[in-house]
């Protein structure tokens, strides 16, 4: 298998360029996982693409090195065709779902197009997939079918179990991280896991005090505080999400970086809030990872970040179209209306696909206030 080297400093920039660059031409083999060794990441490529990058590859230093591949999970979805081939009619294998989530030792999957044929062995249909994976997987213990989207405050979904043990709380490591969490009361996306990683590598400055509004079981603020002199304020109004990020700081013996609470942040900017009145434009780098709502707590954002700026990582749903340019345009309307500003834009990336026509975007802005 074939992989670009390069340092981990220009693993953004590299993506960026393959992004900007080359968004109809797949450079990365997205069946095999990106390695790291020493201070360098390799990315599985698809040889005979490389050629297209290649002329404005001139700002980044590589090579390319050949090693055994590392395949992904989601890759095992060639494996289950081959394993249920026998097994499952030809019209229901070429529906196998294209992807699941594993979360410790707890797998996710949807059966989107399995559930518009009018089936009557359907049950036993999926039970079958979900054995093979089993199989496949010998980590994987239980098989969740999504039921519905993530929705309401606490930004959880309904789950039924398929297979396995009915047993929803798991561990999940993560970028040398731990984190105890149950699938079916708390939003996790193993999604992320890049995401994060790219977050916590960012350049800090000491003691710099950070804010992570929604913070979840914290994924975010524990691979951030695990490699940074930081100070961080975690918050998440879910009572139950709170027990895991409590539990979780521990595990990962960050508690002396992290402080947590257990409130909705809109409390913060209500006059006499203790903790508001704390962190009112005391803060350096603020996290805002609820895409679908986040422009509704830009007033907290201004609130809390120094009125000589700070850096703001906003996640955001977008349209595929203009994703970018129409997410900064709305950005800077809710900032503005709270008397601050984009001074810049320091990176964009499409986070990852979120449905045929939405992307899940970041944009890391310094803002200041105007």
């Amino acid at each position: 298998m074939k992989y670009i080297q390069i340092k981990k400093l220009d693993g953004q920039k590299f993506l960026d360029l393959i992004h900007k660059k080359l968004r109809k031409i797949r450079i990365v083999n997205p069946d095999f996982k990106i390695e790291k060794e020493g201070d360098f990441i390799q990315f599985p490529i698809i040889p005979d693409n490389l050629k297209y990058l290649i002329p404005d590859l001139n700002e980044i230093h590589y090579k390319i090195v050949e090693k055994n591949g590392n395949p992904r999970l989601e890759s095992a979805k060639k494996n289950m065709t081959s394993y249920l081939r026998d097994i499952l009619p030809k019209k229901i294998l070429s529906l196998i779902p294209k992807s699941y989530d594993i979360i410790g030792d707890v797998a996710i999957i949807e059966f989107d197009r399995l559930d518009k044929l009018e089936e009557p062995k359907l049950h036993s249909y999926k039970k079958e997939i979900a054995q093979a994976l089993l199989d496949i997987n010998k980590s994987v213990k239980t098989v969740y079918e999504k039921e519905s989207e993530v929705s309401g405050t606490f930004r959880v979904r309904d789950l039924r179990l398929i297979l396995g043990i009915d047993h929803s709380e798991t561990l999940h490591k993560e970028n040398k991280t731990i984190y105890k969490l149950d699938v079916k009361n708390v939003f996790f996306s193993p999604r992320l896991v890049y995401e994060r990683e790219r977050i916590s590598n960012q350049p800090f400055i000491p003691n710099e005090i950070i804010v992570d509004m929604f913070a979840g079981v914290g994924p975010f603020s524990i691979q951030i505080a695990k490699k940074n002199p930081v100070q961080i304020f975690a918050f998440d109004v879910n009572p139950i999400a709170f027990r895991y990020l409590e539990e979780n700081i521990e595990i990962n013996k960050v508690k002396d970086k992290i402080n947590i609470y257990n409130i909705d942040v809109k409390q913060l900017i209500k006059p006499g809030n203790q903790i508001g009145n704390n962190i009112h434009n005391q803060i350096d780098r603020i996290i805002m990872n609820l895409p679908e709502m986040n422009f509704n707590f830009l007033d907290v954002t201004c609130f809390s970040m120094k009125n000589s700026g700070g850096i703001l990582h906003f996640y955001s749903f977008s349209d595929k179209k203009n994703a970018f340019k129409a997410t900064k345009k709305k950005l800077s309307y809710h900032l503005e209306e709270n008397g601050f500003k984009i001074d810049s834009v320091k990176s964009q990336r499409v986070v990852k696909g979120y449905s045929p026509s939405t992307d899940l975007i970041v944009m890391d802005c310094f803002i200041k206030s105007s």
